[in-house]
């Protein structure tokens, strides 16, 4: 339940990252775009079973044919819950949130394998700057730095 109060709170007012001293700089990540353009990259490229998709993980995810709230639901494909979209919009927040340049967020640089800046047990997910599962994220944070 406290994943949910989490995600309600989140979602209630919206995804921030905490403004710099003396600056006005707030983040708001449009959470419409995120189920639209974002949840379907993350179920794709992150929710395998072996990486994001088990609940140790810091960011743990929910997908369909993958991890779900309701056990019984694991392995179905259907479409995930607003509980489930919810946590899986909180945790992207958090990755998204830790720059005020798209590019240089956890969300976009670990799976590109950037080992000189951070590193990314899954290795490589996207095929560079230029991978439109990329982009996708890549705008989905830059729209909500604006």
């Amino acid at each position: 339940m406290k994943r949910w109060a989490l995600a309600l709170v989140v979602f209630a007012f919206g995804c921030s990252s905490a403004p710099e001293s003396g600056s006005e700089n707030v983040h708001w990540l449009d959470y419409e775009e995120f189920k639209t353009n974002v949840q379907p990259v993350l179920a794709e490229s992150c929710s395998n079973p072996s990486c994001h998709a088990r609940e140790e993980r810091a960011f743990s995810l929910y997908a369909p044919m993958a991890r779900r709230m309701d056990e019984s639901r694991t392995h179905m494909n259907e479409p995930l819950t607003e509980e489930e979209l919810l946590h899986n919009f909180t945790v992207s927040c958090v990755l998204s949130s830790d720059s005020d340049v798209p590019a240089e967020t956890l969300l976009l640089r670990k799976p590109l394998a950037d080992y000189a800046s951070t590193h990314h047990g899954g290795g490589a997910v996207f095929e560079g700057t230029v991978d439109d599962r990329y982009r996708k994220l890549e705008d989905w944070i830059a729209r909500g730095q604006r």
